[in-house]
């Protein structure tokens, strides 16, 4: 009963279920491929169309999107790729507790790749809320 208890605090605190430990993440096809639209937006208007898009699939808190978008930073293949992570979370108002909850099951990793596209993400959005 209390573990059924908790994972309902942990999927109403993230909008999704999400592992209490993970070595690695698992990409989502989908989401990897709005990413993708997003990184080759040619316009404004269409950006703000895929974060758009982005914000009506994602769950509430956006615990199933962050780590997409640390996927997604650890497989950039250029600049802009590597950038587009940081402009969604600040297009999509994504605060800094947000990603902190959404990235606490990775935090121990051992896989350096990871550890580090999490700490960059974190340390790009900036010093904790108050």
């Amino acid at each position: 009963m209390r573990c059924a208890m908790a994972m309902a605090l942990l999927v109403g605190a993230l909008g999704t279920a999400s592992p209490l430990w993970a070595a690695s993440i698992e990409p989502v096809s989908a989401v990897q491929e709005q990413i993708a639209r997003a990184a080759a937006a040619n316009s404004e208007d269409e950006l703000a169309t895929i974060v758009e898009e982005l914000k009506a699939s994602s769950a509430p808190g956006y615990g199933d999107l962050i780590p997409q978008l640390v996927y997604a930073l650890m497989n950039a293949k250029d600049s802009r790729d590597a950038l587009l992570p940081s402009v969604l979370l600040r297009r999509l108002g994504i605060s800094h507790e947000q990603l902190r909850v959404a990235l606490q099951p990775y935090r121990s990793t051992a896989e350096p790749r990871l550890q580090t596209a999490i700490d960059n993400l974190l340390r790009e959005l900036g010093p904790t809320e108050n």
